[in-house]
Order: C-alpha cells, then structure tokens, then sequence
C-alpha cells in the first residue's frame, strides 16, 4: 500500500527508523510495517503525521514526490528557538462533499485573542 511506501520514504530522508517512529507515535512493534497489506485507523496515522511534522495528506496521497520535494522534508540545521505560548483551535469546515472535503481547521492564536496562523491540508499556502 502506498502508505507504508511514503512512511518509509519520508523516514529515510528524515534518517530515522520506522522502529523508532512506532515507539515516538506510541504504536506496537510492527504496526506500520503492518501498514503495507492493511488500512491503519486515521488517528495512528495522524500520529504518524505528527510526529513527522509533516500533514497527513503526504502520507496518504498515491504521488508524494512532487509534494516531498515541494515541502523539502529532509532535516535542517536549527538556527534559534523559543518558547511561546499560544492556543491551538481545532474547528470542523467543509461540507463533506467531492468539491468541499470535510475536515479540521487548526488555528493558533495570541493569548490576546490575535489569530497568527491557520493549518488546512487541503489548502495551500497555510500555517
């Protein structure tokens, strides 16, 4: 299945193991290996997605190298951090149909009530 394919795809060019993904996304040994003659419930793959750092959409999608190329998944140097608090919304859009995909919306907002980002995988140019 084309799952297990772009899960092992995205882990090699991050340079980690599926082992260690399993245990980070605190799945069982042999879960997403699993994952290449069955269907895997949505909220494992999201915790895949997650801890990837990459939206799910990749993971699921039958043509992921022009999007893996696009998004630049592979590993880069970090240059600064910092601690902000912000508040994370998770609200529901769409109307469920072909032209209108039903799924979630996140938001992050300033503790001042400011929006500073969206997060829609179906659209491009968010977050």
């Amino acid at each position: 299945m084309q799952l297990y394919k772009n899960i092992k795809l995205i882990s090699d060019a991050k340079n980690i193991s599926i082992a260690h993904i399993e245990k980070a996304a605190d799945l069982g040994n042999g879960t997403i290996n699993r994952w290449d003659t069955s269907y895997p419930s949505i909220d494992k793959v999201q915790r895949v997605a997650d801890y990837l750092q990459i939206p799910m959409y990749l993971l699921v999608s039958d043509d992921i190298t022009h999007e893996f190329q696009k998004h630049k998944l592979r590993d880069r140097p970090v240059t600064g951090a910092e601690l902000t608090v912000v508040i994370k919304t998770q609200v529901c859009i769409g109307e469920g149909t072909e032209d209108d995909l039903g799924r979630y919306l996140y938001q992050y907002w300033s503790l001042e009530g400011k929006l500073l980002a969206e997060q829609d995988e179906f659209e491009k140019n968010t977050l």
